[in-house]
């Protein structure tokens, strides 16, 4: 049976002593003191075994991380396409007047047959607002479409099955947002058409499922490979699942107006630079996930917050800096297995990173900003890449698994003091630095207490971090239960006298090669 097992065990069921036994799993491992003048220092619950060094060095640590800087990538000044003018309105249509006589529902179900179809806005002083279910659909020879503002409503299936529909010029002001059944834009099986779509300058809001699937048939969307915005566009929201799994599509420049982005308004979108909207206050759940060219994105100060997976899986993206926008949190699995993603600036009020924020990202440094109060469950989980870590001052809780397998590690800086106990099993520092000669640990002057079972990270001890280096400034008063539980730490350099380091409440822990600084 494994022996730490076995220990965790006892201690669930309250049957272990704070005192540890000298038989536990690799205890045997710890060097000890080759000094015969090796003292033993009292703690509350056990001795603490050192090697009586006194040093008149300074004690030299540097716990400065690596700076992290923006790609500062150029982005060019925006460019849109304009609506055309002076359009022909289509002759030949179908009309049918509103129950209550108040607007015209169109089609062109009986003697439309061109190529170009510019639906009039009005028809007899009264308003065009809505097309009929398959009004026009199954038009083989139909090449372009230009919706007018007045349109309200679509029909469900309004121009599906159209095999060579190439141009769609989106005008409508005000369109009731389509319901999964509507498939307005349902294409022909096995259709090879492209289409460019322009959104005019009357939208307001581009509605929600304007371009999705029938449920039946999820993958079975148009082939949009361009999505273009008026100049003096007026438009303020997308809505969800507006362009949803539009997988070639490349975006074009988001105008400033717009301020919602809905859930998975552009899932699965292609395009590789991605300049946010000035006046953007939300992004939505999925909204830009699985696009796996975008390489920059522009996160502007308006930004106040992101839904879960708002990025995930986006495979390219070499840089999220965050730091100019209102974020207060970094949702759940937000930059998710974005594997290219080497920096990440932090935003300045940041207090919560969420369940799996980063996990699988090629971060290379987290320093943290001071706001930061909670690391959730696996935010950081097998950030191979991960070489520095901060932990801020205010930080009061790290969950399970926070940075597990970050096995290229060589330095993490403590700051906080107010850190919450570890969970038992914790598996927070699972393999730290494990890939490497060893961790320099360094809790800082702010620093009074070292949370219990802070590097006690599972029962399997392979995965034990490896620490190379402790760093405990003159500040520290007590160390957590089995915070350094069975670890083989090489040295640990204390700033102040063996009598002052006798003082601290040690709990369970025990050291040996212990140098001390009398800064």
């Amino acid at each position: 049976m494994n022996v730490r097992k076995l220990f965790l065990g006892l201690i669930i069921v309250g049957l272990i002593s704070c005192s540890k036994t000298n038989n536990n799993s690799h205890a045997s491992d710890v060097p000890t003191s080759n000094n015969p003048s090796a003292s033993t220092t009292n703690s509350t619950s056990s001795s603490s075994v050192s090697t009586s060094i006194d040093n008149p060095k300074l004690l030299e640590y540097d716990p400065t991380l690596p700076n992290v800087e923006s790609d500062n990538y150029h982005f060019l000044d925006k460019s849109y396409e304009e609506f055309p003018d002076n359009l022909v309105e289509t002759e030949n249509l179908t009309y049918e007047l509103s129950e209550d006589s108040t607007y015209y529902r169109v089609s062109g179900k009986t003697s439309f047959y061109g190529s170009t179809l510019v639906i009039p806005s009005y028809h007899d002083g009264k308003p065009v607002k809505e097309i009929v279910s398959e009004g026009f659909a199954y038009k083989s020879w139909l090449s372009e479409v230009y919706i007018p503002s007045t349109i309200e409503k679509f029909g469900a299936g309004a121009f599906s099955s159209n095999p060579s529909l190439s141009k769609i010029y989106y005008n409508a002001e005000n369109l009731t947002d389509l319901e999964g059944r509507n498939w307005a834009f349902l294409p022909v099986a096995d259709a090879t058409n492209t289409i460019d779509v322009y959104i005019g300058p009357n939208v307001k809001k581009v509605p929600s499922r304007l371009f999705y699937p029938l449920s039946t048939e999820p993958d079975r969307v148009p082939n949009i490979q361009n999505i273009y915005f008026a100049s003096n566009s007026n438009i303020t929201e997308i809505g969800e699942y507006a362009f949803y799994k539009s997988m070639n599509a490349v975006l074009h420049d988001l105008p400033d107006t717009i301020k919602t982005i809905g859930d998975y308004a552009f899932y699965g979108i292609k395009t590789q630079n991605l300049n946010l909207p000035t006046s953007l206050t939300s992004i939505g759940d999925f909204a830009f996930a699985f696009n796996e060219e975008l390489k920059h994105v522009k996160f502007n100060d308006s930004l106040e917050n992101m839904g879960e997976q708002a990025f995930y899986h986006c495979s390219s993206l070499i840089n999220a800096d965050l730091s100019s926008t209102k974020l207060i949190v970094i949702p759940e699995s937000c930059f998710r297995q974005n594997s290219s993603l080497k920096k990440v600036l932090f935003p300045s009020a940041l207090e919560t990173i969420e369940r799996r924020a980063f996990e699988k990202c090629a971060v290379e440094t987290v320093d943290l900003p001071e706001s930061v109060l909670e690391i959730k469950e696996n935010a950081f989980i097998d950030c191979l890449e991960l070489k520095a870590i901060k932990l801020n001052s205010k930080l009061s809780l790290i969950e399970n698994g926070a940075f597990a397998n970050a096995i290229n590690v060589t330095k993490l800086v403590v700051y906080s003091s107010s850190l919450n106990d570890f969970a038992q099993g914790n598996n927070i520092f699972n393999s730290l630095g494990q890939n490497q000669k060893g961790v320099e640990v360094i809790f800082m002057p702010s620093v009074k207490y070292i949370s219990a079972r802070f590097f006690f990270p599972s029962s399997n001890e392979d995965l034990d971090p490896n620490i190379a280096r402790i760093v405990l400034l003159k500040n520290i008063e007590e160390i957590g239960d089995y915070a350094f539980f069975e670890l083989d730490i090489p040295r640990l350099d204390y700033e102040g006298s063996k009598a002052d380091f006798d003082k601290i409440d040690m709990h369970n822990n025990t050291f040996s090669n212990v140098e001390y600084y009398n800064n």
